[in-house]
């Protein structure tokens, strides 16, 4: 029995109608696909426009350090040479009257301001190595240290501020030195005066160092640093900001309930600002003691360590008091303005 099969036009075959779907599904796939690369590019683009609208700094990376640290290293070590080729010579040092004077009888009378003893330098309150450690070496991990736990790329402007405070400050202080050659209060002990000869005995390098008084390189430079540390002490707990930060707010909530705010500011200022300050002044009353500057040497010097640590630290980062305090002028947002058209 044979039998026989009847072919529909209108009706599709079983494959073909399989196939179909089959390239709807893939054209559905496809597009969505699009949709959903085109919602994470633009999820992307305007993440990254968030970030550049709050100021946020990228990530350093090493090609750019050198980079940022080329000119503050520069500016730090500039600082430590640049007297040194305006060095006066033997000759000119020999030139220099030494102030003594004969009485009748013959006795030599000696300045009593510059005729105190020497405590050598190894015995003094504040050896130099010790110096380069509380003065240099501590500010230069504190500030790093704490820009790195806020973050990592703020290590490199909070340290560029602390190098060119530094080394605008020994270099201020080396040039002082050279150009006025003041003797120290223990010069004559220092160049080994001889009342038989009327001439100092000391080598020319010790000679030369018992007239550079003023100002106090001890005084600059421990002030330069200590200044340094309050201001940045200041800005990073934004405790003079306005508006006060939100995390500096929070911590100190229980504290407002019990001592106003003003007071409570006024403590925290202190205790920021007193240790570095404290040390400073122990240091610079040090030389002093130790017969090795006079008052106005020490006076002027911590000046000028204070000047150029407030140069250094503005040049990195904005006012204490503007509500940007702490943050490094390099990643705040830039702001465009857009200028009025000119009708021509």
């Amino acid at each position: 029995m044979s039998s026989r099969f009847i072919h529909n036009p209108q009706q599709p075959k079983q494959g073909s109608r399989s196939r179909s779907r089959k390239m709807d599904s893939q054209s559905n796939n496809n597009k969505s696909d699009i949709e959903s690369s085109s919602t994470s590019s633009s999820t992307k683009t305007d993440k990254m426009k968030s970030d550049n609208d709050k100021g946020t700094m990228a990530p350093t990376t090493p090609s750019d350090i050198p980079t940022a640290l080329v000119v503050p290293i520069a500016i730090f070590m500039l600082g430590f040479v640049i007297a040194q080729p305006l060095y006066p010579t033997e000759a000119d040092l020999n030139n220099r009257t030494i102030p003594y004077q004969i009485t009748s009888a013959g006795d030599v009378m000696l300045d009593l301001e510059i005729d105190n003893e020497l405590i050598s330098d190894a015995d003094v309150t504040i050896p130099g190595e010790l110096l380069i450690r509380t003065a240099i070496t501590i500010p230069i991990m504190i500030v790093v240290g704490l820009a790195s736990r806020k973050n990592p790329s703020e290590a490199i402007p909070a340290l560029s501020g602390l190098l060119v405070a530094i080394g605008l400050t020994q270099g201020c202080t080396s040039l002082l030195k050279i150009y006025v050659l003041r003797r120290r209060p223990n010069f004559y002990a220092m160049c080994e005066f001889s009342k038989e000869t009327l001439k100092c005995g000391a080598e020319f390098r010790t000679a030369l160092e018992a007239q550079m008084s003023f100002p106090s390189g001890h005084a600059s430079l421990t002030f330069g640093g200590m200044t340094y540390l309050i201001w940045y002490f200041i800005g990073f707990t934004g405790i003079l900001a306005s508006p006060l930060p939100e995390w500096m707010a929070s911590s100190t909530s229980s504290l407002r309930s019990t001592i106003p705010a003003s007071s409570l500011r006024i403590i925290q200022l202190l205790v920021m600002t007193l240790p570095p300050f404290a040390w400073g002044c122990y240091v610079a009353g040090s030389r002093l003691v130790d017969h090795w500057h006079h008052p106005a040497d020490v006076l002027c010097g911590s000046l000028i360590g204070m000047l150029f640590a407030t140069v250094g630290y503005h040049v990195m980062y904005p006012m204490v008091t503007s509500s940007n305090a702490g943050t490094p002028l390099s990643a705040q947002p830039v702001r465009e303005e857009k200028l009025p058209l000119v009708n021509e």
